[in-house]
């Protein structure tokens, strides 16, 4: 416990306007670099995912589901942008063990061939969205 006496009232106002500071920047001082802790859900956007779907399915493979820690997947198509394999359409399927998509063109039928596409994922409390990432990465 802190005492303080009171014998003049400016060294105690300076004394408490010094302690009061040096909390300040020690709360908030920046944290070890590249250091991360997840205390609940995360969102990542993985962009540039080259993927190569038959007759329209692609399975990102194991580690991409959510015995993974993921809690929410949902792709879309980003390139091409013009030509005859437009990803036009992509429905997201999570299951326990992987993250599936599966690719149409604009009039809704299966594409296959090679496109990239954009997934946003939800982390649930883990300890290792980084592993997860590099699974998406193929």
């Amino acid at each position: 416990m802190l005492t303080i006496v009171r014998r003049n009232g400016l060294a105690t106002a300076t004394i408490l306007a010094a302690l009061t500071l040096a909390l300040a920047a020690f709360a908030l001082r920046p944290g070890i670099a590249g250091a991360q802790t997840v205390t609940g859900e995360d969102t990542e956007v993985l962009n540039g995912l080259q993927i190569a779907p038959v007759n329209g399915y692609f399975d990102f493979g194991a580690g991409t589901g959510t015995n993974a820690g993921i809690v929410g997947a949902q792709c879309s198509g980003e390139f091409p942008l013009g030509g005859p394999n437009i990803p036009a359409q992509v429905v997201t399927h999570l299951t326990s063990t992987s993250t599936q998509v599966r690719v149409l063109h604009n009039n809704g039928t299966p594409l296959t061939g090679s496109v990239v596409v954009v997934c946003t994922i939800d982390f649930g409390a883990i300890t290792t969205p980084a592993a997860v990432r590099n699974a998406f990465a193929h």
